[in-house]
């Protein structure tokens, strides 16, 4: 079970880093969306995933490139005794479940064709 108040952070810190991210102005033609945010046990570290529409992998060497920037603007607005170090990662979630819906779909279709002959 989760800490209560480990999710009650990673809620605010997604909510926070959402707004955030827009901000960053090599983002600004970029739609960005950050999908979940993971806290360390102690706390001391978060690993951002996200999805964007455009290029990812340009946009997370932007965000890591900024990730100073971004922590300082956690540290303002949250005003936490400590602020997470952040790491950004490509949200693959959803790819992931357009596999398994593909091949559920895939494995309908044969049992289907099976059942016709």
């Amino acid at each position: 079970m989760k800490d209560r108040r480990k999710e009650r952070l990673e809620k605010l810190l997604l909510e926070q880093l959402a707004g955030d991210i827009q901000t960053i102005y090599d983002l600004s033609d970029s739609v960005v969306s950050v999908t979940r945010v993971v806290l360390s046990r102690d706390l001391s570290s978060a690993r951002v995933y996200i999805t964007a529409l455009e290029d990812v992998d340009k946009v997370l060497e932007v965000l890591r490139a900024r990730t100073g920037y971004l922590r300082r603007l956690l540290a303002t607005n949250l005003n936490l005794r400590y602020t997470p170090r952040l790491s950004f990662f490509k949200d693959e979630e959803e790819e992931r479940a357009k596999r398994v819906d593909e091949i559920l779909r895939k494995l309908r279709e044969e049992k289907g064709d099976s059942q016709e002959t």
